[in-house]
């Protein structure tokens, strides 16, 4: 379907931030992050202590090896059932192969040519949120246009491979900060949104707008739910 959106930038946090995913094992995971000319470590793990335990015991993995690391920024990632990692941010490429906006890392660390979708050069192309679906595809949310050449207008959905799934189409204006996926395949995306009233909407399966919800406290009702986890 056509669409004409609002152009969207900026990223929803000053600087570098990243939401991270803890393994069950209690390891924690982390790459080397270049920007500007200087390094930044990123321990890529979730809410550790709430998870695990403030007594839990953080062991480095060291099967885990990211080469060169990340030019740019990761702001969300998640991890699948075989060890592999879905990472969304702002940045131009990993361990030295060009990729932009989203990768794979296998479970060692290394980027996966396997998933590698596609987003335009440009400063308003990065990938804040990252939710996966039971069947394998990808929800990707952030300020971009268009993902392998379609528009999308900061939701969309990707195959384990990587391509647009042209079953999911949303008419929603505004860039998406996070997502997340309900058992009943609800898509649940929040972030800044010009045609909805509210910042959090509901969508089906297929990217139609089943529900906008309203936060009480919101002081700007159109710019809330940075965050969205379901329980």
């Amino acid at each position: 379907a056509g669409r004409s959106g609002r152009r969207r930038r900026g990223a929803p946090y000053g600087g570098e931030t990243m939401t991270m995913r803890a393994t069950g094992s209690g390891k924690f995971r982390q790459v080397n992050m270049k920007r500007s000319g200087y390094t930044m470590r990123a321990v890529l793990c979730a809410m550790l202590l709430p998870i695990l335990g403030s007594a839990q015991e953080l062991v480095l993995d060291a099967g885990f090896n990211s080469g060169s690391g990340l030019w740019g920024g990761f702001y969300d990632i998640a991890l699948l059932p075989d060890g592999r990692i879905v990472c969304g941010g702002s940045f131009e490429s990993f361990d030295g192969i060009s990729q932009r906006g989203a990768l794979r890392l296998t479970a060692e660390g290394e980027p996966d040519p396997t998933f590698a979708p596609q987003f335009a050069p440009g400063d308003w192309n990065s990938v804040f949120g990252v939710a996966l679906q039971n069947d394998g595809r990808v929800l990707l949310a952030g300020n971009f246009n268009e993902v392998n050449g379609s528009p999308a207008l900061g939701l969309a959905r990707v195959t384990a491979n990587g391509a647009t799934d042209e079953n999911f189409d949303h008419d929603i204006e505004g860039y998406f900060f996070s997502v997340a996926v309900a058992d009943n395949g609800n898509v649940y995306a929040g972030g800044t949104l010009f045609n909805t009233g509210s910042g959090l909407v509901i969508l089906d399966p297929s990217g139609a707008t089943a529900a906008s919800v309203l936060a009480d406290d919101a002081a700007d009702p159109a710019e809330i739910h940075r965050g969205i986890h379901l329980g």
